[in-house]
């Protein structure tokens, strides 16, 4: 299983608090992305897309979290902010398999992950 995580938008309705992306917001001493990505390796899943704009800092503020969670973050970046469809369109590249697609701010709990994880492997998509 694959995840493509949305942090190319401009945070422009986060005014005043828009220096950076609004994933790059802390939470307990890490990003609000970080918790987002630590949700999904504790669930096993370790192939991650992070679609980023062309200003974005988040390369650089997640150059550690490879190693330390144990994960392949790969980025791709949306030029223009043409929606969310163009954004994954983005890493059509990367997607091999089912996947999930969060956004950089969704900060999901390994709960909720593992019970959709669950549903999709026993086939039973109807009721959540």
């Amino acid at each position: 299983m694959q995840a493509v995580i949305l942090a190319a938008g401009e945070s422009s309705r986060f005014w005043p608090l828009n220096q950076s992306h609004k994933s790059q917001i802390k939470l307990l001493g890490k990003s609000l992305i970080y918790w987002t990505i630590k949700g999904l390796t504790d669930n096993g899943i370790k192939e991650l897309a992070i679609v980023i704009n062309p200003h974005s800092s988040l390369k650089e503020e997640l150059k550690s979290v490879p190693q330390e969670l144990n994960v392949k973050l790969s980025y791709f970046v949306q030029e223009k902010p043409l929606g969310t469809g163009n954004a994954i369109f983005q890493a059509k590249n990367f997607i091999k398999e089912p996947f999930f697609v969060l956004w950089a701010t969704e900060v999901l709990d390994k709960e909720i992950i593992a019970k959709i994880l669950e549903k999709y492997q026993t086939g039973n998509l109807e009721q959540f």
